[in-house]
């Protein structure tokens, strides 16, 4: 089998509370809900020849990073058990290790959280998701519940409740029969509310300034760089310095046009030069905040 990239988790609702055309409809019908686990995104298969191959959020790693892991799956008997089962099955990961967004118990790093299935291009149901991983001892995230037509209410309820620390950062909301506008299948999720004031306090009122400014006070946010941060040194299995602040913001700016572009596009008539060049300035000075833990400020208004 060849790399196949992960369906789109896109945010439920905008900075404002508003729905977004990504996910607008989501909520109808059946939904499972399950903790995401604040890792990185993995994948993992066999190859033609029967190898083990990984796979990041957007390509075939195999050769060059993830070494960890494939060390990792290959002294795990279970899941090597399964893929000699199953050897048409793609298995999708979070795998959790340490850093600083968030506060999981000890015990619960540097495994992989198995989240779900595809065979032949299809996802099998979630519940055999979790039978298989509890027959081959594989762990997973949280299953939290199951609902018809959920208000936002009750998925409120579960946001910021986790199995493997004092408090979860998000939700992750899977509607198997839904499509959306775009003709995408794809999930929702919600980030716990607090969790993402505590770490956007000092980084200024996303309402302020012109468009742009208001876009980079919005999505521009220590949770996103920190994240990016964590991805780049499990990739590259060392821990970041003021040498990777470049890939940092050119990471960090893809990952926002990538997310928001088209609730960004629907909302407002961007001028993406000047975007990307108030852009690149606040996530090198929250970068290098974030590296050095020096205190700098990162306020973009207008002279």
């Amino acid at each position: 089998m060849e790399f196949k990239k992960y369906n789109k988790i896109y945010w439920l609702f905008d900075g404002d509370w508003n729905p977004r055309s990504e996910t607008d409809g989501i909520l109808e019908g059946v939904c499972h809900v399950q903790e995401k686990i604040d890792g990185a995104n993995l994948s993992v298969w066999l190859g033609s020849n029967g190898e083990i191959r990984v796979g990041s959020r957007n390509q075939d790693v195999s050769e060059w990073s993830f070494r960890w892991a494939v060390e990792y799956i290959r002294g795990h008997e279970g899941i090597i058990s399964f893929l000699k089962d199953n050897p048409t099955f793609r298995l999708y990961w979070e795998w959790l290790v340490p850093h600083t967004i968030t506060n999981y118990h000890p015990d619960a790093y540097k495994h992989f959280y198995l989240f779900d299935i595809e065979k032949w291009d299809e996802f099998i149901p979630i519940w055999d998701v979790y039978d298989i991983a509890f027959k081959y001892k594989i762990k997973t995230p949280e299953y939290h519940w199951i609902f018809t037509n959920p208000t936002i209410e009750e998925l409120n309820k579960l946001v910021g409740k986790s199995a493997i620390g004092p408090f979860g950062e998000w939700i992750v909301i899977k509607n198997p029969s839904f499509i959306n506008t775009w003709g995408d299948k794809c999930y929702a999720k919600i980030v716990w509310e607090k969790f993402k004031e505590d770490n956007g306090v000092m980084f200024g009122n996303h309402q302020k300034g012109d468009n742009e400014m208001k876009i980079v006070n919005k999505f521009v946010t220590e949770w996103r760089i920190r994240k990016i941060i964590n991805k780049i040194e499990q990739n590259e299995d060392r821990d970041v310095d003021k040498k990777d602040v470049a890939k940092i913001i050119w990471t960090t700016y893809n990952d926002i046009l990538e997310e928001e572009f088209k609730w960004i596009s629907q909302q407002w008539i961007i001028n993406f030069k000047r975007l990307k060049s108030l852009a690149t300035k606040r996530i090198a000075m929250i970068a290098v905040w974030i590296i050095n833990w020096e205190p700098v400020s990162v306020a973009l208004e207008e002279k």
